[in-house]
């Protein structure tokens, strides 16, 4: 019986490292002798920048349940650095519980009135949109003030070595340029 190698392998390159991906098993060939020994490879690995306040754009959003947050489901929602620098162009996301996903025509989130991300797009749009029928769309096109943080500890609250720290959004703080 031929040994068997198991790796993981992302459907898209800007899926989150929460989400969870199949494992597929692939065989090894005869030729080549393992001895027991497998490489394990990362196959998706988010950058690590200093925590400060960067220029991006808005991306996309994605909405998914997790088995790492019991089955909450999360925001995910995806931005690019658009200011000029050694960070230019790299993507970053911010995940952010929400109630549920309503999908059907129009994907619509429910969230907690009180929740940090309904807050957050309350501060941001301020009185140029509905508060309780918040959307997306207004930020895009639009260049965003955005926070990040380093995460350093993984779900389990155990702290990651410092090659597998990575940055993500914590907060929209403003919008610089662009209309609504």
């Amino acid at each position: 019986m031929r040994p068997k190698r198991v790796s993981t392998e992302p459907e898209e390159s800007d899926v989150p490292p929460a989400i969870e991906r199949p494992l597929r098993l692939i065989e090894v060939p005869d030729d080549r002798d393992t001895n027991g020994e497998f490489e394990v490879e990362a196959a998706h690995s988010w950058p690590l920048l200093p925590d400060a306040t960067y220029l991006t754009r808005y991306v996309r959003t994605e909405v998914t349940s997790l088995r790492m947050f019991r089955g909450a489901t999360r925001a995910f929602v995806h931005f690019q650095i658009v200011e000029p620098g050694s960070w230019h162009g790299t993507r970053l996301y911010g995940a952010w519980p929400v109630k549920s996903c309503i999908s059907g025509g129009k994907t619509r989130l429910t969230v907690s009135p009180r929740s940090d991300l309904h807050i957050m797009l309350c501060r941001v749009l301020g009185n140029r949109v509905r508060q309780d029928r918040i959307s997306f769309a207004p930020l895009r096109g639009c260049v965003l003030r955005v926070k990040t943080r380093t995460v350093r500890k993984n779900f389990r609250q155990r702290l990651l070595p410092e090659c597998l720290q990575y940055s993500v959004v914590d907060d929209i703080l403003s919008i610089e340029a662009g209309a609504i």
